[in-house]
């Protein structure tokens, strides 16, 4: 009686260190699928990428706002993600990539 107790408290426990482990992963993959691919596939996206093609990979972009007179979008990305992932663009030429508001940017073209 006593191992039947001790194989069903260590398969609990296995089952909630699953959950713990690769449940958050699955609930943001779920809830927000484009912002979840976005920010898995963002690190991979080329310096010098052109703007319409930055579009094809992240999505229309969510917000544009203008500093002195440089265009920066940002994009959908997943809500567990330190801000949403921007580009700065001119013309079409994207000149600076942010994956994460943690850090430098991820990429940037000195003009």
């Amino acid at each position: 009686m006593k191992i039947k107790k001790t194989t069903i408290f260590l398969i609990a426990v296995l089952v909630l260190a699953a959950l713990g482990y690769f449940g958050p992963d699955v609930y943001f993959r779920i809830k927000n699928p484009r912002g979840y691919q976005n920010q898995k596939i963002c690190k991979d996206i080329p310096v010098g990428v052109q703007f319409p093609a930055l579009v094809k990979i992240l999505g229309e972009p969510i917000h544009s706002w203008e500093i002195k007179g440089q265009k920066w979008y940002s994009f959908n990305t997943s809500s567990i993600a330190a801000g949403p992932i921007k580009a700065r663009v001119k013309g079409t030429q994207v000149l600076e990539l942010r994956c994460s508001e943690d850090g430098p940017s991820t990429w940037k073209i000195n003009e």
